[in-house]
């Protein structure tokens, strides 16, 4: 199976790289590659492949709170011995703005959201094979190019897949983590490691929208906000008497954030709404 990652290294692409595969181990300038974002990259993973990410996920949660970084990622190789298929690295351009006064080269590039500029004075220096290319930092030139990197591989199974993907999503140029979706349980790729929801799209109020949005869209409804009132007020009465340990303050909040995720995925407030009425009369602090 060819799979290319492909990364557009310019701030207005947003660091959203984009996946391509076929079937067939070799092709040529005319095969046709289907593409995938990173939701369909996931969405289109065999069982046997979910179920090892599941595995990478779980190995992760004895270092992090919810996610997969690039660290916990070489802590499960190197705890697994897992050997990653050989990935090749190349790089491609694309003028964005001609200016013919003067010689220079400027290649514009984004590394961790921060806009990057690197100067060739001779044109056939202009993107080497070199891998450090991105080492050194100028400011002028007179032809504007952004940059891609391009890396690819040939993997023999859905494992390797996952692999070779995860090897390049933690040398991109943006730092990723891989979290599970509090709406939906799938697997979604942030920038942020506190993000809670993908952009999966969901029927909600006759729309197609995300998962995202469909809790910001519960969230601004009156019920939950009138019940968030009713939860700062029990709160303040938690935090105001000596009756009430931190220890009982800090599980109520775990239970309610519990019940929150609940109602979201049902999107029915009901659970939320019975349990912040009801805590502190069925639960007392003695």
């Amino acid at each position: 199976m060819y799979f290319r990652y492909h990364e557009n290294l310019v701030k207005e692409i947003n660091h959203k790289p984009t996946i391509f595969l076929h079937s067939n181990n070799e092709i040529s300038d005319n095969t046709k590659l289907f593409s995938y974002t990173f939701i369909d990259f996931f969405d289109r993973l065999s069982n046997e492949a979910i179920n090892e990410l599941d595995k990478i996920y779980n190995y992760s949660l004895n270092y992090t709170n919810d996610y997969i970084n690039q660290d916990t990622w070489l802590m499960y190789q190197m705890a697994n011995g897992l050997t990653i298929c050989p990935i090749s690295k190349r790089y491609t351009k694309r003028l964005a703005k001609h200016n013919d006064k003067g010689n220079g080269i400027t290649a514009i590039y984004t590394k961790n959201r921060k806009e990057r500029e690197l100067i060739f004075n001779n044109f056939n220096d202009f993107i080497p094979k070199n891998a450090n290319l991105f080492d050194n930092l100028a400011k002028k030139g007179s032809s504007i190019y952004h940059i891609s990197a391009i890396k690819e591989s040939i993997c023999n199974n859905e494992i390797e897949l996952l692999y070779v993907f995860l090897e390049c999503l933690y040398n991109s140029n943006a730092t990723y983590c891989i979290k599970k979706c509090k709406h939906c349980n799938k697997y979604y790729i942030a920038i942020k490691s506190d993000n809670r929801y993908c952009e999966r799209k969901q029927s909600y109020n006759g729309k197609m929208i995300g998962c995202n949005s469909v809790v910001a869209t519960i969230q601004k409804s009156y019920e939950y906000k009138q019940l968030m009132k009713k939860d700062k007020n029990l709160i303040n009465i938690f935090s105001n008497s000596s009756k009430y340990s931190q220890e009982y303050i800090d599980n109520y909040k775990d239970k309610r954030d519990a019940i929150k995720i609940q109602c979201f995925k049902n999107r029915d407030l009901t659970d939320l709404k019975s349990f912040i009425e009801n805590y502190k009369l069925e639960n007392p602090p003695y």
